[in-house]
Protein backbone atom coordinates (compact mmCIF):
# COMPACT_ATOMS: atom_id res chain seq x y z
CA UNK A 1 0.00 0.00 0.00
CA UNK A 2 1.66 3.52 -1.04
CA UNK A 3 1.52 6.16 1.58
CA UNK A 4 -0.30 9.59 0.75
CA UNK A 5 0.57 12.36 -1.45
CA UNK A 6 0.44 15.48 0.02
CA UNK A 7 -0.01 17.78 -3.23
CA UNK A 8 1.67 20.59 -1.93
CA UNK A 9 4.87 19.00 -1.54
CA UNK A 10 4.69 18.14 -5.07
CA UNK A 11 4.00 21.88 -6.02
CA UNK A 12 2.95 23.98 -3.14
CA UNK A 13 2.30 27.48 -5.05
CA UNK A 14 -1.56 28.81 -5.33
CA UNK A 15 -2.64 31.94 -6.30
CA UNK A 16 -2.87 34.40 -3.16
CA UNK A 17 0.01 33.01 -1.14
CA UNK A 18 2.78 35.70 0.26
CA UNK A 19 6.23 34.76 -0.73
CA UNK A 20 9.78 36.15 0.16
CA UNK A 21 12.05 36.43 -3.21
CA UNK A 22 15.59 35.81 -2.02
CA UNK A 23 17.84 36.83 -4.97
CA UNK A 24 21.65 35.71 -4.82
CA UNK A 25 23.92 38.84 -4.56
CA UNK A 26 21.10 40.62 -3.04
CA UNK A 27 20.89 41.83 0.52
CA UNK A 28 17.22 42.44 1.15
CA UNK A 29 14.49 39.86 0.12
CA UNK A 30 11.83 40.97 -1.42
CA UNK A 31 8.34 40.68 -0.14
CA UNK A 32 5.45 39.11 -2.78
CA UNK A 33 2.29 37.59 -3.98
CA UNK A 34 1.50 34.71 -6.49
CA UNK A 35 -0.64 36.29 -8.65
CA UNK A 36 -1.12 32.91 -11.05
CA UNK A 37 0.86 29.60 -11.74
CA UNK A 38 1.60 27.98 -14.64
CA UNK A 39 3.47 24.90 -14.65
CA UNK A 40 6.86 25.55 -12.84
CA UNK A 41 6.09 29.05 -13.25
CA UNK A 42 4.89 31.67 -10.62
CA UNK A 43 3.48 34.90 -11.33
CA UNK A 44 4.94 37.25 -8.75
CA UNK A 45 3.83 40.68 -7.82
CA UNK A 46 5.78 42.27 -5.22
CA UNK A 47 4.01 43.99 -2.34
CA UNK A 48 6.22 46.92 -1.95
CA UNK A 49 7.82 48.78 -4.85
CA UNK A 50 10.30 47.41 -6.12
CA UNK A 51 13.67 49.59 -6.83
CA UNK A 52 14.83 50.50 -10.49
CA UNK A 53 17.90 48.66 -10.08
CA UNK A 54 16.83 45.81 -8.77
CA UNK A 55 14.45 45.86 -12.20
CA UNK A 56 16.98 46.31 -14.40
CA UNK A 57 18.87 43.40 -13.27
CA UNK A 58 16.27 41.61 -13.36
CA UNK A 59 15.82 41.86 -16.92
CA UNK A 60 18.97 39.23 -17.49
CA UNK A 61 17.59 37.22 -15.04
CA UNK A 62 18.34 36.20 -11.60
CA UNK A 63 19.12 33.16 -9.86
CA UNK A 64 17.62 33.16 -6.04
CA UNK A 65 15.01 31.25 -3.52
CA UNK A 66 11.36 31.42 -3.37
CA UNK A 67 10.72 31.36 0.41
CA UNK A 68 7.13 29.83 1.41
CA UNK A 69 5.83 29.68 5.01
CA UNK A 70 3.19 26.65 5.93
CA UNK A 71 1.95 26.20 9.03
CA UNK A 72 5.89 26.98 10.47
CA UNK A 73 7.51 25.41 8.13
CA UNK A 74 9.52 27.37 5.40
CA UNK A 75 9.96 25.59 2.15
CA UNK A 76 12.74 26.86 -0.21
CA UNK A 77 12.50 26.38 -3.93
CA UNK A 78 15.03 27.09 -6.14
CA UNK A 79 14.64 29.04 -9.37
CA UNK A 80 15.43 31.68 -11.62
CA UNK A 81 13.48 35.47 -11.47
CA UNK A 82 13.02 37.39 -14.55
CA UNK A 83 10.85 40.45 -15.81
CA UNK A 84 9.96 41.93 -19.09
CA UNK A 85 10.52 45.50 -20.16
CA UNK A 86 6.79 45.71 -20.88
CA UNK A 87 6.03 43.83 -17.30
CA UNK A 88 8.46 45.34 -14.94
CA UNK A 89 5.78 45.52 -12.06
CA UNK A 90 5.43 41.73 -12.38
CA UNK A 91 8.14 38.86 -11.63
CA UNK A 92 8.38 35.35 -13.31
CA UNK A 93 9.52 33.14 -10.88
CA UNK A 94 10.25 29.32 -12.72
CA UNK A 95 11.40 26.83 -10.41
CA UNK A 96 14.35 24.75 -11.35
CA UNK A 97 14.60 22.52 -8.48
CA UNK A 98 11.22 20.44 -8.35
Amino acid sequence: MSAPTDSRAINPLSPGLPVSLNLDGEQLALDCVIASVEGQTATLVGTSQVEPKLIDRLQHGRPGYLLISDSGTVIGLRGAATVTPETPHLIEFVVTDA
